[in-house]
């Protein structure tokens, strides 16, 4: 006779099982084919979470198994001023599927083409990229976007552009070069 435990252990394994098919079910039936429709949802969510203007042109799901892949175009964050400061022309990202288990968005596989990203500082002294304000490196402060930026299993930055106005800082070393950049989280 198996001990006491077991059985009520049991139904907590199919419980919790049952639950990550229902959202796996949800997200690939309820969710992905609807995604174009949810845009400026997203739009807003993803404005509100970087303190910055957000608009994506379009969003494409190919979801050829388990785990379903994303690709937008158009990217653009805008600074306070209503400037572009990021374009993305593409993003393509394979979704992780610890995102179901963590409650937040994570990518198994991140990868952008063609980002041009401005860097700025006003007269303060202040410096912004993609018009999010990079704290100074004594003030204790992190950006929670490039944590959850380098966070990400894998992320490729292909073709990359670094613009910076000449009213910006004096000697940006990536002014006007492209780049490329590969990395694991």
């Amino acid at each position: 006779m198996p001990p006491y435990g077991v059985p009520r252990l049991s139904r907590l394994l199919i419980a919790a099982w049952s639950l990550l098919l229902l959202a796996w079910v949800t997200l690939h039936w309820g969710i992905l084919p609807r995604i174009e429709q949810w845009r400026p949802q997203i739009e807003a969510r993803a404005s509100q979470a970087l303190g910055v203007p957000v608009a994506i042109g379009a969003i494409h799901v190919r979801s050829g198994g388990w785990v379903p892949a994303l690709e937008m175009t158009d990217v653009v964050l805008h600074d306070s001023l209503r400037r572009e400061a990021l374009r993305l022309p593409k993003v393509s990202a394979a979704l992780s599927a610890r995102s179901l288990l963590a409650f937040e968005v994570r990518f198994e596989q991140l990868h952008v083409d063609g980002a041009e990203v401005e860097v700025r500082h006003d007269s303060s002294g202040r410096i912004f990229v993609a018009g999010i304000e990079i704290p100074p490196s004594g003030a204790g402060g992190t950006s929670s976007v490039a944590d959850w930026f380098f966070a990400q299993h894998e992320f490729v930055v292909r073709n990359g552009r670094v613009r910076q106005p000449e009213t910006g800082l004096a000697s940006c070393p990536w002014r006007g070069r492209e780049c490329s950049r590969r990395g694991r989280g």
